[in-house]
């Protein structure tokens, strides 16, 4: 039995490799995980998941603010945008723009020209091949179940979390799970069982899915630094 909420949470961190390797049947060598994730629609437990492919060293470059990740996405590659065309689609100021370009170029998504424009010389492509989100409890299972079916929105598969010994109104109730696609597991301090296995389903580019994506990168970015 888990005294918090937190403690249930930091058991699943510490086996959320082996989750990862058992999900995916094979070894995972490299993947992601942050806690208290704001997609927007809610704050999920934990996020965790794969990259499509593992990034390099080499590819490092400086993370972009959450907020502002939807208009990397609609850049042409080779087009070009001046700050004015800027204020005027986002209907920021000139202070807004101007920094928010800045940041797109010091990651190398923009070149600067003259007279304030840029030319696009990379598009944002999201990095993760895989998105779970995970929605721990003690107990209140039909709250985590509300909480984690809006994260569906960014995750291709979604989960509740619950302690074992508090799961069995949960388990009398798998149907719900089951009717909304969402994952059912529970945990003692040894070791966690899969009660109900969601089916994979696609996500479209959202904005909450690409701000999973950049925090994904600002995980690799981070592990980098503390080799």
């Amino acid at each position: 039995m888990f005294s918090t909420e937190q403690e249930l949470i930091n058991a699943f961190k510490r086996i959320s490799k082996l989750f990862l390797s058992d999900l995916f049947d094979r070894s995972i060598s490299r993947f992601f995980l942050v806690e208290e994730f704001n997609s927007q629609y809610g704050i999920a437990d934990l996020v965790l998941g794969t990259y499509r492919a593992h990034p390099s060293q080499s590819t490092i470059r400086e993370t972009i603010n959450l907020n502002w990740i939807s208009p990397l996405t609609s850049f042409e590659t080779g087009s070009i945008i001046d700050l004015a065309n800027f204020m005027t689609i986002y209907r920021v100021s000139r202070k807004t723009a101007s920094k928010r370009l800045q940041e797109y170029a010091e990651a190398g998504f923009l070149q600067p020209l003259e007279r304030d424009k840029y030319k696009i010389i990379k598009k944002y492509k999201p990095i993760t091949d895989s998105v779970i989100s995970i929605e721990a409890k003690l107990k209140n299972w039909q709250r985590a179940l509300q909480q984690a079916h809006r994260y569906k929105r960014f995750s291709h598969k979604s989960y509740v979390l619950l302690d074992e010994s508090k799961s069995h109104p949960a388990l009398k109730n798998i149907a719900l799970f089951r009717k909304y696609n969402i994952g059912l597991m529970t945990m003692n301090h040894d070791s966690y069982k899969v009660h109900h296995m969601p089916t994979r389903q696609e996500v479209k580019k959202t904005y909450s899915y690409l701000r999973v994506n950049e925090v994904a990168y600002s995980y690799f970015k981070e592990q980098c630094a503390n080799v």
